[in-house]
């Protein structure tokens, strides 16, 4: 029997534009945002931190406390807005556990941008202070323009629509227009 939960899962590379579009169709739509950033910041500042061995604990913390609440929300069948940088290596397996488990219907939006143009928001990102700094690649655009050369985060193998979004075409105006879209994808 098919779950009446709807999990809007957002992915992409830092900087693709994710937490921004991830923020405002959480609001747009009604719906819980669990966004795995968020919770690493406030864990690190809870904790503390101090190095990139600490961020690495803590980031994989985080991911159990991520899959944590998407079950418990799903448990209570509320839809809910997913976001991070997800590795379909290692996240494909639990989202597959995940839907044979509970059976939500999956919306995959994976953000995209042109390089340079995530470049350029990684590095006003830096200047303005604005990374918090338990992430890996906090300042190091050398690091990051390494990791986007490797190309685009592939999908997450798991059944359900995949929309790929081109953020760089988009400007913060658009993304209501957006979630009016995704409105048919609610159970």
């Amino acid at each position: 029997m098919k779950s009446p939960t709807t999990i809007i899962l957002i992915t992409g590379h830092p900087a693709t534009g994710k937490t921004t579009l991830a923020r405002v169709l959480a609001t747009e739509l009604g719906l819980p945002l669990l966004h795995r950033d968020g919770m690493k910041e406030t864990l690190a500042d809870t904790l503390g931190w101090s190095d990139d061995e600490w961020s690495l604990k803590l980031g994989a913390a985080t991911w159990e406390l991520l899959y944590h609440l998407v079950e418990t929300l799903l448990r209570a069948n509320v839809s809910q807005v997913v976001e991070s940088n997800f590795s379909p290596k290692h996240a494909s397996p639990r989202w597959q556990q995940i839907y044979q488990q509970y059976q939500p219907q999956i919306l995959q939006l994976r953000c995209d941008a042109d390089p340079d143009l995530v470049i350029d928001r990684f590095h006003a990102r830096v200047v303005a202070g604005d990374r918090h700094p338990i992430h890996r690649y906090a300042t190091d655009t050398t690091g990051y323009r390494a990791v986007l050369a490797q190309g685009h985060l592939g999908w997450i193998e798991v059944p359900g629509e995949r929309i790929s979004i081109d953020t760089g075409a988009l400007d913060s105006a658009d993304y209501p227009t957006v979630a009016t879209r995704l409105r048919t994808y609610l159970v």
